[in-house]
């Protein structure tokens, strides 16, 4: 078993190497066990994660269910790797293959979620050095400018939703009020 100071960083000196030794007996004395120091593994671990989440409320429902989405992707890449042996080299071939199946903000948006799950392994004490998402940059990414309806357009949907009948009732029941909304939006 380890002997981990209060960090949980391995003891490297024999001084405090004893000192670690007698509370670690201590503790087992008084009936308390430390737990096992084996990594999870990361499928397990987003099991975990989103069970947190959901326990603390501490993110909205829909950005929970962004982030499943997106370490769902993970976890088909990763399987049962454990947190630890996450490498970057993993990380560049997940955005390497993602980036050739969806736009480049859909790859960001899985690189945050994996991040926040990694900085969440760490404050834990599961990771101990940096993360394999550090100093990881941001695909670029432009938005799709969308243009306005054009005058032209307005006025035949105008027109077709006031089209009458050939008896002279309404073709559509609430074509007046979408016409009259439309121009009022206008």
């Amino acid at each position: 078993m380890p002997l981990l100071d209060a960090e949980n960083n391995p003891i490297t000196t024999v001084p405090k190497a004893v000192i670690a030794r007698a509370a670690l007996l201590a503790g087992v004395s008084k009936g308390v066990l430390p737990g096992p120091r084996i990594t999870p593994k990361f499928r397990e671990y987003v099991v975990h994660y989103f069970t947190f989440l959901e326990s603390t409320s501490s993110k909205s429902p829909l950005t929970m269910a962004r982030e499943r989405g997106s370490l769902n992707h993970w976890v088909k890449f990763l399987g049962d790797i454990r947190l630890n042996q996450i490498t970057r080299p993993q990380v560049n071939e997940f955005v390497m293959l993602r980036s050739g199946e969806v736009s480049n903000r859909s790859v960001n948006l899985d690189m945050i979620a994996m991040r926040n799950l990694l900085v969440f392994a760490k404050e834990e004490g599961w990771l101990h050095n940096g993360l394999p998402t550090d100093g990881l940059k941001a695909l670029k990414h432009t938005c799709a400018t969308r243009s306005l309806m054009s005058e032209d357009a307005l006025e035949r949907l105008c027109a077709a939703a006031t089209a009458k009948n050939a008896d002279g009732t309404p073709k559509h029941v609430s074509g007046l009020l979408l016409a009259d909304f439309m121009k009022l939006l206008e």
